[in-house]
């Protein structure tokens, strides 16, 4: 149980480092071997994260190379619902 654990502490310690450069929650297999999983998160007013958009799946669907590309969509797609919903947000307390 000890061998597992210390090979996945230098695992989430690379998918953090990697998520705050990018500003993304980026996981390229660190945790889940041979998956890709990326997500965006969706702020209410005061900037703290109400909810993501995550898209996970095998590597041969979701190449780690097209990890940047599927940010990018996510990112744009957050930014239409933040448009959208930070006007009723802010008058709710969020």
């Amino acid at each position: 149980m000890r061998k597992a654990r210390d090979r996945r502490v230098p695992a989430v310690e690379r998918m953090v480092r990697r998520s705050l450069q990018r500003g993304a929650g980026v996981n390229l297999g660190d945790v889940v071997p041979q998956i890709t999983s990326v997500a965006v998160a969706i702020r209410g007013s005061e900037g703290l994260p109400l909810a993501s958009i995550t898209v996970s799946g095998p590597f041969e669907q979701l190449p780690r190379e097209r990890a940047d590309e599927t940010i990018l969509a996510i990112e744009r797609e957050v930014r239409a619902i933040e448009s959208k919903s930070l006007p009723l947000l802010a008058e709710l307390g969020f």
